[in-house]
């Protein structure tokens, strides 16, 4: 809590902290645990969107796959098929696999209006399939994850 004094000392402290302990950090936008495996797949500020490795606990030396290009925004995983992923970059860029990351497919065919840089998906766990994208139109729903 505090004033943004008090977040403007913490971040120049943190700063100080990376340069001289050397400390690496990426900030991800969209992150999400694939189900029934210790597998992440995220998308990262201005690094694009990566996937550990599906049989692995990943931890600080973990090796993850570059899968999509450019911002990587939102990483949505489905709440019941581990094979099936969706990630994406700046202007709802969205890629789409069935196949847990082996290949990708562009998946925006449908969506109308202008598109945001900051992407924006979501998947209610109740129902796996449905999935939300928001545009200048507001938010599109598609039946189809």
């Amino acid at each position: 809590y505090g004033d943004h004094r008090d977040l403007h000392l913490s971040l120049r402290r943190q700063r100080q902290m990376c340069i001289r302990d050397r400390y690496n950090t990426t900030q991800f936008y969209g992150a999400d645990k694939v189900v029934g495996y210790d597998q992440y797949f995220g998308g990262s500020q201005d690094n694009g969107t990566f996937l550990s490795p599906r049989n692995l606990i990943a931890d600080e030396t973990t090796t993850w796959s570059f899968e999509i290009g450019g911002d990587g925004f939102e990483a949505i995983a489905h709440h019941t098929d581990p094979n099936k992923l969706i990630g994406g970059s700046q202007g709802n860029n969205f890629y789409r696999s069935t196949n847990g990351g082996a290949s990708w497919s562009y998946a925006q065919y449908g969506l109308e209006g202008a598109d945001p840089f900051i992407t924006r998906l979501s998947s209610p766990a109740q129902d796996p399939d449905v999935l939300y994208a928001v545009t200048s139109f507001g938010v599109m729903k598609s039946n189809d994850f």
